[in-house]
Formats: structure tokens, C-alpha cells, sequence
């Protein structure tokens, strides 16, 4: 309903205001003289166009701020004998009512809103000597406990708003300094090592300076303890059959 009437103003804003543009043109251009301007008639039609101009404009620009999921009431329950309904009024009493029970915690404002996906809760809070966490956790589970004792109602969703907070938590610079420092040690030392298994080996190193550093590299010794393995001497069997034979 809301587009098909923000159309129709639409459509008939342009309209009126093609009208003006076109006898502005007409008139710079000299098709209308400024005699006929000066006609009552022509005065009254120009200030009603105007008039009616206003009024789309203006109604043009509250349709398309108006929040239309913006809801009156909410249906509590609805069955063959009837629908059992309540108002924002009572809503939002009850949601400032049990706020006010939660310590820290103030609602400064609260509205209904009804959309396909169900009817939600929209609050805002001031926070204060209270984290957010706590405070998001004990104001949404209080609001569902209390409505649904009152009305038996469940929200779709409850959406909470902080707009003013003083948290009790305060930031322990120190530590927070310490544990950087710590991390950035870590960093430090890892490069480090990087940068050592990444060195490039020396290509233009002389041949003769490598074959002294393998010279000078001293032998392994066998240990005073252990005892030189015995060499058995070979057996050498000849055959009796080769002796009397001649050479050739």
C-alpha cells in the first residue's frame, strides 16, 4: 500500500512540475507576453499548481521516512472465539519496569516492530559500572521471562541499543605493554633464525682454502680401549696336478 501510494504522488509531482518548467520556457522564449500573466485566472491556476506541488512534495517525503513496520499493537493470541491484543503503552511500561530492576542499567526508549519474519523488541539502554556482555544477557533474558509471565508472549527478537555506557572494565596498560614486548621478541628471534638458514653459501671461496680446512680437520682416532683387529693370514692351496705339468 505504502509504494502504490508513494508512486502516485510521485508520478504527480513530475507532472505538476514538468507544467512549470514548460511555461517557463514558453515565457523566456516570448509565447507568453507578460500581459497575460497579469490575468486573475492564470494567477489562481499558477497558485493552486503550486499549492498541489507543495502538498505531493511534502507527502512524498513523509511516506519515504515513515517507518511502516513501526507497529501500534501486537496480537497476543488469536483462536476461533476471538484475538486478545495489547498496546506499545503497555509494552513499553513493562520493558522500563523490569529494566529498572537490573542494576546499572536504564531503558531510555522502546518500540514495537512487525515485519514478515515476526514482532520484535527495540530498546535503548544507558550502561553504566556494567560490561555490555552482562548487561545484553540480563536485560534480554529478564524482558523474555517478563513478558512471557504477563502476556504469555514471546518475542520474535529483542534488539538492544546502548547509546551511553560507562563499563567497569578498565585496561591494564602494563600488561598489555608486556605482553606485546613479549610477542614482539618472539618475531625478533624467528627472523633471526630465518635470516640464518637463508645465508647464501660463498661460491667464490679459492679451492686450495677449502682442501686446507679439510687437511686441518683432524681424523677420527680409535679409542685407547679398543684393540686393533687381528688380520688372519690367507691360506693359498695349490693344486699337485699343475706341477708336473711343463711350461709352455
Amino acid at each position: 500500500m505504502k509504494k502504490n501510494f508513494l508512486r502516485i504522488m510521485a508520478t504527480a509531482s513530475i507532472v505538476v512540475a514538468l507544467l512549470f518548467v514548460i511555461v517557463l520556457l514558453i515565457a523566456v522564449f516570448g509565447g507568453i507576453t507578460e500581459e497575460e500573466f497579469n490575468n486573475g485566472l492564470v494567477q489562481g491556476l499558477f497558485v493552486a499548481l503550486g499549492v498541489v506541488f507543495v502538498l505531493l512534495a511534502a507527502g512524498t517525503l513523509t511516506l519515504l521516512f515513515l517507518n511502516e513496520d513501526a507497529a501500534k499493537e501486537i496480537v497476543l493470541r488469536a483462536d476461533k472465539d476471538g484475538a486478545t491484543r495489547t498496546t506499545v503503552g503497555v509494552v513499553k511500561k513493562i520493558t522500563k519496569e523490569t529494566v529498572a530492576l537490573i542494576d546499572g542499567v536504564k531503558c531510555s526508549k522502546s518500540a514495537i516492530v512487525s515485519n514478515d519474519y515476526g514482532v520484535r523488541l527495540k530498546i535503548t539502554v544507558k550502561v553504566q559500572d556494567v560490561d555490555v556482555n552482562e548487561a545484553e544477557k540480563y536485560v534480554r533474558a529478564c524482558l523474555e521471562d517478563a513478558f512471557l509471565g504477563k502476556l504469555n508472549f514471546k518475542f520474535y527478537s529483542i534488539e538492544i541499543k546502548v547509546v551511553k555506557l560507562k563499563s567497569k572494565y578498565a585496561v591494564d596498560v602494563n600488561a598489555v605493554k608486556k605482553t606485546v614486548d613479549e610477542q614482539i621478541a618472539l618475531e625478533n628471534e624467528v627472523n633471526a633464525s630465518e635470516q640464518t638458514d637463508d645465508a647464501p653459501i660463498d661460491e667464490d671461496k679459492p679451492v686450495d682454502e677449502i682442501a686446507a680446512t679439510v687437511a686441518e680437520t683432524p681424523a677420527e682416532e680409535p679409542a685407547a680401549d679398543e684393540e686393533p683387529e687381528e688380520i688372519e693370514p690367507a691360506h693359498l692351496t695349490i693344486d699337485p696336478t699343475t706341477l708336473d705339468s711343463p711350461v709352455e
